[in-house]
């Protein structure tokens, strides 16, 4: 289903998602005809520079550029030629669509959301040059079911697929406006998951997670009402979005996470990272200690790996990080589990939610 051409712009934050977005690959370009971007102003930020990448034990050199930030773009045509993925643009629609067996990701030219199944990410904008629309390397292709790799001594930049689990995420919504402001709520269900109790069990608890999501904006939205009444035009316009984002499909485990954003006046909102970690053999939740690979000592390794971090990064902290607790929250990725915690629960919220890598071998 393509974008809708006019999608509201909600207040959501630049959520460490975008920080996450690092090297990426390069990728040949595409014409896209008509697409621009909105107002021109991100035809300056993309320098090109050609890039080497290693695809099926093939080195390539492939136009790309560097965004703002040193994110990695490259062009559109890079993905069917070398990766087998179906590209397309829709002039009517102004609306760019790539797609594997089970993922369409879609995005409108010149905006910030993308779309997985129907489920909105925030990101990067395509942008335009000399004709051709370069897309953010890493977004696309983590979320497409590749991984990314960088040799720094080489510079090569390295894909390779990932032999992802064989089901579909799909996303479910909900939606309510007033004149005192918004709920919003997107969910994941799975689809096309051979054993179907366990496809059916997982549905279930991801329904009722936002259920409870749903609840939880609609109460806040009734007790929001007399406050911006009593605030007339003053008053700022309620926000209360969940989205989500998977982060591992692998080897018979489900990783995702919910995003919580909650805007009620003051100077920011709040944010936060719901995960959900699923073996997809039975259907049940797996704890840190499981997915630590059983590790009688994984609190102990995890701590010292959070404590090297916290130096290297030099993370400005509000107390000093002793231990994590033996439920605390983590999601997958790659071959390592990213442990996190809370906006101000160690850091500023200038800092963000911080997380920590914990490399799999570690703790082996």
């Amino acid at each position: 289903m393509a974008i809708q051409s006019q999608l509201k712009k909600r207040k959501w934050l630049a959520l460490p998602i975008a920080a996450s977005l690092l090297l990426g690959a390069a990728i040949a370009p595409i014409s896209m005809g008509t697409v621009q971007a909105e107002g021109g102003s991100s035809q300056s930020v993309l320098q090109l520079k050609p890039m080497k990448i290693m695809v099926g034990g093939k080195l390539l050199n492939v136009p790309a550029g560097m965004a703002t930030g040193n994110e990695t773009y490259v062009a559109l045509s890079f993905l069917s030629k070398e990766l087998g993925l179906m590209t397309n643009w829709d002039a009517e629609t102004r609306t760019i669509s790539v797609s594997s067996k089970n993922k369409t990701m879609e995005m409108g030219a010149g905006g910030n959301y993308y779309w997985i199944n129907n489920n909105r990410i925030f990101g990067s904008p395509p942008i335009v040059r000399e004709g051709t629309t370069y897309l953010p390397l890493r977004l696309l292709l983590e979320h497409m079911g590749f991984a990314i790799g960088y040799d720094a001594k080489a510079k090569v930049i390295s894909i390779q697929a990932i032999p992802e689990n064989d089901l579909k995420v799909t996303s479910q919504s909900f939606s309510e406006e007033s004149e005192y402001g918004t709920v919003d709520v997107q969910y994941p269900q799975i689809e096309g998951f051979a054993n179907k109790d366990v496809q059916s069990k997982i549905n279930r608890t991801l329904k009722s997670k936002a259920e409870a999501y749903i609840q939880s904006g609609q109460d806040l939205l009734s007790g929001y009402v007399d406050f911006a009444k009593e605030m007339g035009d003053e008053a700022p316009s309620m926000t209360f979005d969940v989205g989500y984002t998977v982060t591992y499909n692998e080897k018979n485990k489900l990783s995702l996470q919910f995003f919580v954003y909650e805007y009620s006046g003051g100077a920011h909102g709040m944010y936060d990272y719901q995960p959900h970690n699923f073996n997809l053999e039975t259907g049940e939740e797996i704890t840190l200690k499981e997915a630590a690979l059983g590790n009688t000592n994984y609190i102990r390794v995890i701590n010292e790996e959070i404590k090297k971090q916290i130096k290297a990064q030099d993370l400005p902290l509000l107390s000093p990080f002793e231990t994590i607790q033996p439920d605390q929250r983590y999601y997958l990725r790659g071959d390592a589990i990213i442990v996190f915690f809370s906006l101000y629960e160690y850091t500023p919220y200038a800092a963000g939610i911080p997380e920590f890598s914990i490399p799999l071998s570690k703790l082996r």
